[in-house]
């Protein structure tokens, strides 16, 4: 900006300068905090107008001198909803990130996957702060649309394992199942163990399909229209990034932004489920073209009517086609045959997508696109409610150090993209005392270290030391000048 108008109109203008010509240009066209908080009112007025049935919450904070700040607003569009209750899996991710403009808070969000394995944005909320008592008003917010009977029946949650929101859970859905993501679990695992050698091992027990049970009775946790084996909460990291340009602007500006990307998401997957010529989805019909590959090492033997036992080496697995299940257990997880089903049917010549589950077919993709978000008037248009309170922005709360603007990237992360400096720390390695070689102590306190001897030798004879003159009581001493210095200039 200081270059633009040094070179347009000749006129050299400081850093702080175009600041703040920046910052009252974006508050003339975006408005102020005040001025967005004021409308939150006749926004969620506008919202139930034009889309009957959508669930919108205002949640406001009083305070001492009588006047009420802003706290939660949750918004879920009765067209999202119902698209997921049509077509969707019963898996949904939550996560909170933080908002990056003038507004210092956190979005809440809950995102579910659709037949092709895509993000589907369900219901999100703005927060000041994420913990477990904004966590249980979303939960409970959530549950009031339908989803799960209002106890979690049938669900699976993704998670990043905050603290304040596994309490919640636990407390608030006693019947849903609840999935922490891997990728957290391996960064809190890599803080006390260190070294890659972990990982691969970590990933592989994560993917097994064999260690899916539940603690108690030792029971497989399959639930029906689940169909899903996700171990990361990769949805809700897609969300964030989706909606990141949108978190920099202030609250009413990030909301429409969202959900205008949430009506075009829906009317473009609507469009591209209408060009498929095929009944199975293209992300789950690779995913079968990648197991045909493999079925070539397997041998099918059959044992009875639609009974096999599939082997290779040492390994040996039943499959049984009436009940559509593996003694892998990956079919029954995913409702998509595994590669040991994929080598029996094909021995019986049979078509492979005929058993995959309704969840992944064309059909359920567009009964959860069926339903759309209808548009919004300008905010000159909306309803005025009146005889409420104005709703003021929130109390700024400052935290130690720079405010940081930019995602914190993991160490895998970093990798890939080839910004790392690898370095070789020296946590857990033992100190050793370069005097005597024993762990426990350094040179400075090794108990071998030679104590130096006091020297026995006089003074040289041929140098006499120096004597002291001996002052004369005549004479008057001289006084220190006192010279005043001019400070010294701080220089940038």
């Amino acid at each position: 900006m200081k270059a633009i108008v040094s070179k347009r109109y000749n006129i050299i203008m400081s850093v702080g300068q175009c600041r703040n010509a920046k910052k009252l240009e974006l508050s003339e066209v975006e408005g102020s905090l005040k001025e967005h908080n004021a409308k939150l009112w006749d926004y969620a007025a506008e919202i139930r107008r034009t889309n009957p049935g959508s669930h919108v919450e205002v949640f406001l904070e009083p305070q001492p001198d009588n006047t009420m700040v802003f706290d939660i607003f949750y918004v879920s569009f009765k067209g999202v909803v119902d698209g997921w209750l049509g077509g969707c899996r019963k898996v949904i991710g939550v996560d909170g990130c933080f908002l990056k403009g003038v507004y210092r808070g956190e979005l809440l969000s809950a995102v579910g996957r659709d037949a092709n394995n895509n993000i589907y944005p369900l219901a999100w909320a703005v927060v000041n702060v994420e913990n477990k008592r904004t966590w249980k008003w979303f939960l409970d917010n959530l549950m009031e649309d339908h989803i799960g009977g209002g106890s979690g029946h049938g669900i699976t949650i993704l998670s990043n394992g905050h603290k304040g929101l596994f309490e919640v859970v636990k407390e608030r859905l006693p019947d849903v199942e609840h999935r922490l993501c891997a990728r957290h679990i391996l960064a809190n695992l890599h803080k006390k163990f260190k070294g890659e050698q972990y990982f691969k091992p970590f990933w592989r027990a994560n993917n097994c399909t064999k260690t899916w049970i539940q603690g108690v009775g030792q029971k497989l946790f399959f639930r029906e229209g689940m169909d899903c084996d996700a171990v990361d909460n990769g949805v809700s990291e897609s969300f964030n990034s989706d909606v990141l340009d949108a978190r920099r602007k202030p609250v009413i500006t990030m909301l429409e932004d969202i959900r205008c990307w949430a009506t075009q998401r829906l009317c473009t997957q609507k469009q591209k489920g209408l060009s498929w010529d095929l009944d199975i989805c293209p992300s789950i019909r690779r995913d079968i073209e990648d197991l045909k590959e493999l079925q070539g090492f397997w041998v099918p033997y059959v044992s009875g009517y639609k009974e096999f036992e599939v082997f290779s080496g040492n390994e040996r697995y039943v499959v049984d086609l009436n009940q559509r299940s593996c003694g892998c257990k990956g079919w029954q997880l995913t409702d998509i045959p595994c590669v040991h089903a994929i080598s029996t049917i094909s021995s019986l010549n049979l078509d492979v997508e005929a058993f995959v589950s309704n969840s992944y077919t064309k059909a359920s993709f567009l009964s959860s696109y069926e339903y759309n978000i209808h548009p919004l008037n300008d905010s000159s248009e909306w309803p005025h409610v009146e005889g409420l309170l104005t709703i003021l922005p929130p109390l700024r709360r400052r935290l130690l150090g720079r405010p940081c603007v930019k995602r914190k990237r993991d160490h895998a992360e970093r990798e890939l993209s080839g910004h790392t400096r690898h370095t070789v720390s020296r946590a857990g390695i033992p100190l050793r005392c370069t005097i005597c070689y024993q762990t426990g102590h350094n040179k400075a306190t090794c108990p071998s270290k030679p104590t130096p001897t006091p020297s026995t030798a006089g003074p040289s004879q041929s140098t006499p030391a120096p004597s002291t003159p001996t002052p004369d009581v005549n004479e008057v001493p001289l006084k220190k000048a006192h010279v005043k210095r001019a400070p010294m200039k701080k220089t940038l």
